[in-house]
């Protein structure tokens, strides 16, 4: 069985988290949003939020 490692996120996990929260989104808000809309959603309108939320020092 692999082993499983959990770590504190840090700057270089930003992209991964991003990616990770619009996937979320879309998955969860389907048939309750457009698929437009859910279509439209990008990981990079997601950088800051990620960012700004691993540079506090006890980070969300």
């Amino acid at each position: 069985m692999p082993s499983l490692s959990v770590r504190r996120a840090g700057p270089p996990d930003v992209a991964r988290l991003a990616e990770v929260h619009v996937r979320c989104w879309q998955e969860t808000y389907r048939s309750m949003l457009s698929d437009a809309f859910l279509a439209a959603v990008d990981p990079a309108g997601r950088l800051a939020l990620w960012q700004q939320l691993l540079d506090r020092p006890e980070p969300a």
